[in-house]
């Protein structure tokens, strides 16, 4: 399974291929969705809505420890979406329909409504 994840993180970045690859590693991906490039962990707990924009250098975790336990949860990029780049996402988080997280974000376990603008470290 790790060669794979190598593979599609390596050769198809940027490119429509790219959502095919994400796909066979069991990531839900919508339609129309544009990755430029990103770093992806528990590829299985990633949901992303159709229309989404992905920028460049964006960090998508769908575990956190937590002491001595590992927690896994959904993260959710709605449809129509926009992570700006260099953002860092981990489960639990939610991106609703057609809002944005500003370049160099990270949610810290927040769920941004739909529609709206967000950007900071931590987002506000």
């Amino acid at each position: 399974m790790h060669l794979y994840k190598t593979i599609a993180n390596s050769v198809f970045p940027g490119c429509a291929l790219y959502n095919v690859a994400l796909r066979f590693l069991d990531v839900k991906i919508g339609s129309n969705v544009y990755f430029a490039c990103l770093r992806m962990l528990d590829a299985e707990q990633v949901k992303i809505g159709r229309d989404a924009l992905i920028e460049d250098g964006v960090y998508l975790n769908g575990h956190v420890y937590s002491g001595d336990s590992l927690r896994l949860s959904p993260l959710v990029i709605g449809q129509g979406a926009h992570v700006g780049r260099g953002c860092y996402l981990h489960c639990g988080e939610q991106l609703s329909p057609k809002s944005s997280l500003g370049s160099l974000s990270k949610l810290w376990k927040k769920k941004v409504p739909p529609s709206a603008h967000r950007r900071g470290l931590p987002v506000f």
